[in-house]
């Protein structure tokens, strides 16, 4: 079996100074079976509150690296694991583990505090290729005929709604204060407006 995990450093630094990657990548491959697993996420630590669930990382740091490891776990147990069934093993531990935090830190964490992450889990083998995917994360495959297609995601139209609303109320707040779009990020109607996209299930 052979195992890749795909680091970078993000776009920002925290305050100690150490890069900050909220994201995950890692490719697991199994010869005798023939089977090849890729895994993507992209994570966002929650909004609201400041608090660190370990202290050498942030919130969605730690939310996607437990995932991506207790997948890998999983996997490497038994490379035909279903995808959906493994993903809701690691949400259940993940969900167990920020309820011990809670309990610990005499807290109760809002939905839109809480880290997340879209997520997707591509498997290929001789016969066929499974593809999962939770949140706005998009699919292109490319066939061996060098076809190209685009998998349809309905969430990923779903989520920039959302954004695309949030966008308008930050320009509009923009125009009115005569400050730049990204500064209007701090805004209490705009934090609002996000607290309110971010705890929404469906």
């Amino acid at each position: 079996m052979k195992i890749e995990g795909i680091t970078y450093h993000g776009y920002k630094k925290d305050d100690d100074g150490r890069w900050i990657n909220e994201d995950g990548l890692k490719i697991l491959e199994f010869p005798q079976e023939n089977i090849k697993i890729g895994i993507i996420m992209d994570g966002a630590t929650g909004l609201g509150r400041k608090y660190k669930l370990v202290s050498n990382k942030t919130a969605a740091e730690w939310y996607v690296k437990t995932i991506i490891d207790e997948l890998e776990k999983i996997f490497i147990n038994n490379p035909a694991s279903d995808l959906k069934q493994s993903l809701e093993k690691c949400v259940t531990l993940i969900t167990s583990k920020i309820n011990q935090f809670e309990i610990e830190n005499n807290m109760k964490l809002k939905d839109y505090e809480t880290p997340s992450s879209a997520i997707a889990i591509i498997r290929i083998n001789n016969e066929e290729t499974e593809l999962f995917i939770l949140g706005d994360i998009s699919a292109i495959v490319g066939y061996t005929s060098k076809k190209v297609k685009k998998i349809n995601n309905p969430n990923k139209n779903k989520i920039k709604a959302y954004d695309d609303s949030v966008i308008r109320k930050m320009i509009k707040i923009a125009k009115k204060e005569k400050i730049n779009v990204i500064d209007t990020i701090n805004n209490p109607k705009i934090q609002k407006k996000l607290q309110i996209n971010r705890s929404k299930k469906k």
